[in-house]
């Protein structure tokens, strides 16, 4: 007779958490380097350089991706894209109607 397969205990205490990760200045290399392309690319660009999906995607990626950052560094870059993809959505045709 094959034996049941195990389970956990319910009510067994949690098994100990893994120290936290520390995130380092490498960690954050390659970070940088992505979040100020696509900063630089919205700041030169004269039209919006995405179509709307792949502008909102390029948001949400700034968004997710600046929480890497020291705070106050992924504040200041999440304001200033925000402000240049305010810019180009302005500059925008408006549909007529």
């Amino acid at each position: 007779m094959a034996s049941a397969p195990s389970q956990l205990d319910l009510f067994a205490a949690p098994p100990q958490a893994e120290a936290p990760y520390r995130v380092t200045e490498a960690d954050r290399a390659p970070v940088r380097r992505d979040l100020y392309a696509l900063l630089e690319k919205a700041q030169k660009a004269e039209r919006l350089p995405w179509d709307y999906t792949q502008a909102a995607l390029a948001e949400m990626r700034v968004d997710s991706m600046s929480k890497w950052l020291p705070d106050d560094e992924a504040a200041n870059l999440r304001q200033r894209f925000a402000e240049e993809l305010d810019r180009l959505y302005a500059l925008e045709p408006q549909p007529e109607g």
